[in-house]
């Protein structure tokens, strides 16, 4: 990626959106881009130094979300949650944790969270952690899957002995994650509106490179929640 970024050509390119994980290469190739006055913009994932200037949603209340309908939808007494990212050098993964973890502490107290799994993408990987957890915790009654592509996931959890009665929340509307809302594999879905992401960054790109501010009430995008009766 940082590669890829120190690449561009200002000729060619104004500015680029940035979807990737948050390391010190990312971040020094973002200030090298701005260095050779190219627009640049964190997307859906934020990055080091834009707090308050990324595109997509509020990734803690996201989190937050997350948890509330977990604990809504777990009947057991106690359980545990499992919870699995493709990469926690995400920092959306990062923030939807840190408010899980909030709100599972805070109003679930008969729930417990189980460190987060990373997938790094990989189906055999993912399989046999998923495993290994059910495994070592026979008391799992949710799965948060923090990443914007569940179908691994939900995958090794199919795959396994285990997937019945496990409430599974996840994050994007992809063409997988509405199959897996109506077959059950999902029960809700914790989405964005892209095309609102996409025209949303354009315009404060353009804003960034012609010095002038956007209407901040325009550029909020909202969580939505899908189940399968709202689809």
């Amino acid at each position: 990626i940082s590669d890829f970024l120190a690449a561009i050509d200002p000729a060619q390119v104004s500015g680029v959106a940035i979807m990737a994980p948050e390391t010190p290469q990312v971040r020094d190739a973002i200030k090298r881009l701005q260095e050779r006055s190219i627009a640049a913009l964190p997307f859906i994932s934020n990055q080091s130094g834009f707090e308050d200037n990324c595109v997509g949603i509020d990734n803690k209340a996201a989190g937050a979300t997350a948890a509330t309908l977990l604990g809504r939808f777990v009947k057991a007494e106690r359980a545990t949650l499992m919870v699995v990212s493709e990469s926690m050098q995400s920092r959306d993964s990062q923030d939807r944790r840190l408010g899980f973890d909030d709100t599972i502490n805070t109003d679930f107290p008969n729930l417990r969270a189980l460190p987060s799994l990373e997938t790094y993408g990989d189906q055999e990987r993912a399989e046999t952690i998923i495993a290994s957890t059910l495994a070592n915790n026979p008391d799992i009654a949710g799965l948060y899957i923090m990443s914007s592509e569940a179908e691994v996931p939900v995958t090794a959890l199919r795959a396994s002995s285990r997937s019945d009665g496990i409430v599974t929340i996840a994050h994007e509307r992809t063409p997988f994650t509405e199959m897996a809302l109506e077959t059950g594999a999902i029960d809700a879905i914790i989405a964005q509106n892209t095309g609102h992401l996409v025209r949303s960054a354009i315009r404060r790109l353009k804003g960034i490179i012609d010095n002038r501010d956007t209407l901040k009430s325009q550029e909020t995008i909202r969580t939505e929640i899908l189940l399968k009766s709202n689809l």
